[in-house]
């Protein structure tokens, strides 16, 4: 009985994680437009939270299936992020340069579907 429970969750977890792969550029494209909105105002403390957010969240479930040049762009992104939010400052050029760098490297870190 446990082969077959195993058989069968394995099998349900391919196919999730060929939907999530499916979807994927979803979740990429709402990255992009958080950051092209906080680029808009470098200021913006929610939407800042907004991207951390969904760097986050990318990069827990692509960890969970083991997408993990995926996760580690992700969690790159995140802790940059995070940082810029601790400082309380707005985002400035340094950090604009390298946050874009971030996010275009998610799509290039995705798995070929």
């Amino acid at each position: 009985m446990p082969g077959k429970l195993d058989k069968k969750v394995q099998a349900e977890l391919e196919a999730f994680k060929a939907r999530y792969l499916e979807n994927l550029h979803k979740r990429f494209t709402a990255i992009e437009e958080a950051w092209a909105e906080l680029r808009a105002d470098p200021a913006d403390r929610a939407r800042l939270e907004t991207l951390a957010r969904l760097a986050h969240s990318l990069a827990g479930s692509s960890g969970l299936l083991e997408l993990h040049a995926l996760r580690d762009a992700a969690r790159e992104l995140e802790g940059a992020l995070d940082g810029l939010a601790a400082a309380g400052q707005p985002v400035d050029v340094a950090s604009a340069r390298r946050i874009e760098g971030l996010v275009a490297a998610l799509r290039a870190c995705a798995p070929a579907s």
